[in-house]
């Protein structure tokens, strides 16, 4: 298996609803058949879909959570971390963390109306490239 992500799935209680938020933050839908919502994300994708569906497709049971994962935003600075949490802030979103200073840089979080996190950060040493990739240092 290649070491790579092609799509994540978020799990939502709401698609239309969870749908409008992500436009409010203004991203695009790329692809729906009506019951999944998919944007392209740089080179992958962001899908969500029913919480029910998701727990059936993958058989699986809810058990009160998916487990914790957080995603990420990679920015170009420090000023963007503030904006682009103001933004989600104004979109719906509640702020987890306000945006401080971290060893590695600089950061906040905010949760999505389901409950999933977003870390907007600005790291020391990370290239953000127009895609919204990123390219990290080699490790040491």
């Amino acid at each position: 298996m290649e070491q790579r992500v092609s799509m994540i799935t978020l799990p939502v209680a709401d698609v239309p609803a969870a749908r409008a938020f992500y436009e409010r933050l203004g991203w695009t839908v790329t692809a729906t058949d009506g019951d999944i919502v998919m944007f392209a994300a740089g080179r992958m994708i962001l899908s969500l879909w029913w919480r029910d569906k998701l727990d059936a497709d993958g058989g699986v049971a809810d058990r009160g959570g998916y487990g914790h994962a957080a995603l990420a935003y990679a920015v170009a600075d420090a000023d963007a971390v503030d904006q682009v949490v103001s933004e989600a802030v104004a979109a719906g979103a509640a702020v987890t963390r306000e945006p401080a200073e971290k060893p590695f840089g600089y950061s906040g979080v905010f949760a999505d109306p389901d409950g999933h996190t977003w870390e907007v950060a600005w790291v020391r040493g990370w290239q953000l490239h127009d895609d919204g990739g990123v390219t990290l240092p080699a490790a040491t």
